[in-house]
């Protein structure tokens, strides 16, 4: 199990159309709950939580690779790719909510928002191939 957190989660529910200090509990490629982060860390006190990621590894990857759930409507591996290509050129990345005017502000001034993707620069790197082999 795995929770990822540390910003807003945006869901398909009209009454509630987002969580605030949200998370996703995620096991293998399914999304098991949706909630805020400090309820689904008190209700899965064995997952492991994620907000920033060393290592874009395989298990991360497929993660975005899964089918649609009721709360989401995809998009994640497009991110996820985006991370990766970022990692690979070594720059940082944030995966954070564009639906908050302020969300690149309170970044910027150390608040916890998002995930932090860190940079691992790979110095045979060159966009167009790694654009190749992806589609």
């Amino acid at each position: 199990m795995l929770i990822i957190g540390n910003g807003r989660v945006i869901t398909r529910d009209s009454a509630n159309p987002y969580i605030e200090s949200g998370a996703v509990a995620i096991e293998g490629t399914q999304i098991k709950k949706v909630g805020d982060l400090e309820t689904l860390k008190k209700e899965f006190p064995d997952a492991e939580f994620i907000d920033t990621v060393e290592e874009l590894d395989d298990r991360l990857l497929s993660m975005g690779k899964g089918p649609k759930s009721k709360v989401g409507t995809g998009g994640m591996a497009t991110k996820l790719t985006a991370a990766e290509i970022a990692s690979a050129a070594g720059t940082d990345m944030i995966i954070a909510n564009g639906a908050d005017f302020h969300v690149i502000h309170k970044i910027i001034q150390g608040r916890p928002y998002g995930t932090l993707f860190l940079s691992h620069k790979k110095n045979d790197f060159y966009v167009l191939d790694f654009l190749e082999r992806i589609l």
